[in-house]
């Protein structure tokens, strides 16, 4: 039998999250900024720190962003506002999976006609992975075919870094890492090698890539940085 995906989420009915994404498609350079800016404040409670509006301004006038004046001045009012309201943090998550579901596949030989959010993956009827984890958007389009997961961290360095030991990580965290391993070796060999990894707001992981490849020994985890991002969606537009 085929395999067969049980999507447990729907896209956001964010307003705030369309209205980036748009913009994102109108000028790429939108989603480096607001990326930027994700990263370094990381919590509502920045916005009440003295000088924070003007930070923001500062960060979104850099002249290495290809932005228009009137797209700089919308962009300013919708941050200021995110950073003030009580559904921040949802609103910081959805908006790096809307990019993924806008964008991906990120890795270049994947192809897909189906997305699939945070679904649960069966095979035969049996559910596979185990731990009842799932994955942030899944690129499916058949079963021969390699897919690619992504799992949306806001913040990587928030669940793994760069000197954390296998096995002495939090047990939620570790449970995810067994499940996308679990789901990797299964798919490998009964069907075909997928495509997996991160998607994140961060811009260098360098080390904690090295320690995930080279010291866990999982090397097929792959890590799509805002850097990489920003890159895949100029490609695209």
């Amino acid at each position: 039998m085929p395999l067969s995906f049980h999507q447990t989420k729907e896209p956001t009915d964010l307003t705030t999250v369309h209205e980036l994404v748009r913009l994102v498609k109108q000028e790429p350079d939108v989603f480096r900024t607001v990326a930027r800016i994700f990263d370094r404040y990381k919590t509502d409670k920045e916005a009440y720190k003295e000088g924070f509006d003007e930070e923001i301004e500062l960060m979104i006038g850099q002249p290495g962003f290809r932005i228009r004046l009137k797209t700089r001045k919308r962009l300013l009012k919708i941050l200021k506002a995110i950073y003030r309201q009580p559904t921040f943090q949802q609103i910081r998550s959805a908006f790096l999976e809307a990019i993924i579901e806008q964008y991906g596949p990120i890795h270049p030989t994947i192809s897909y006609k189906e997305i699939y959010r945070e679904p649960l993956i069966y095979d035969d009827g049996e559910m596979i992975g185990g731990y009842e984890c799932r994955m942030d958007v899944v690129f499916h389009e058949q079963d021969d075919v390699p897919m690619e997961m992504v799992e949306c961290k806001a913040n990587i360095e928030s669940f793994l870094s760069a000197t954390s030991v296998w096995n002495q990580m939090k047990q939620n965290r570790l449970k995810k890492m067994h499940y996308m391993i679990n789901l990797h070796k299964y798919l490998r060999e009964c069907y075909v090698e997928p495509v997996l990894g991160f998607a994140f707001y961060n811009e260098n992981c360098q080390l904690l890539k090295e320690n995930v490849h080279e010291n866990w020994g999982f090397p097929f985890i792959r890590f799509y940085s805002r850097r990489i991002l920003y890159q895949h969606i100029c490609e695209k537009e």
